[in-house]
């Protein structure tokens, strides 16, 4: 079970090397700063979902900020959230599907920023590069770790159970990633009026 999490371990390495490698340095601004606080907000505030893995809308602001030219920022948020999210779960959780939760969230949101660091021709069409590989990734890829994190079948099922809802909620957290960048291009605060919506997926996990 662990070859395969290592080669998923390995890949997304390669994505974020790969990322980091073509991204130029940082643009300090306030977009910068309101989109970081936001990702790492809300990757804190991530619920764990019923049987496996967990729901965070932090994918939403760091995709916007690779659609704004700083793919490089992006993943280095993407990282360092879901590292320090598993670090404070650790203990509730075997090694082996702490690692298969962070990669299944990891994964996707590396492939679409590479997209964006890759595909020439502006915003649109590296916006629609990086749902391409997000949204399928997302809502296939826990799926099949969830096999290799050893949960047991009474988790499976309750995970199957809420499979629906939760792609419902990873396409509209996909969807708000360009919709961020657009108002932020216009000003930096005008992104804080999708937090409510961004806030209402976490909470409905809560009810």
């Amino acid at each position: 079970m662990w070859g395969r999490i290592l080669i998923y371990a390995v890949l997304a390495l390669g994505l974020s090397g790969l990322v980091l490698l073509r991204s130029s340095a940082p643009q300090p601004g306030l977009a910068l700063l309101l989109l970081s606080a936001l990702g790492l907000g809300l990757q804190l505030a991530a619920i764990s979902l019923p049987g496996f893995g967990f729901f965070s809308a932090a994918f939403a602001p760091c995709f916007a900020l690779g659609l704004l030219g700083q793919p490089g920022v992006a993943v280095a948020l993407m990282l360092s959230g879901v590292l320090l999210r598993s670090l404070l779960h650790l203990s509730q959780h075997s090694p082996r599907r702490t690692a298969c939760e962070a990669l299944a969230e990891l994964l996707p949101a590396l492939a679409a920023l590479a997209a964006v660091s890759l595909v020439p021709g502006g915003p649109l069409n590296q916006a629609a590069a990086g749902l391409l590989l997000y949204l399928p990734l997302a809502l296939k890829l826990p799926e099949l770790l969830l096999v290799d994190s050893g949960v047991s079948d009474e988790r499976l099922a309750l995970w199957t159970r809420h499979r629906e809802l939760t792609g419902l909620q990873i396409l509209s957290v996909g969807l708000m990633g360009p919709a961020l960048a657009s108002l932020v291009q216009q000003s930096p605060w005008f992104g804080l009026w999708l937090f409510p919506v961004l806030a209402m997926l976490i909470c409905h996990w809560l009810l």
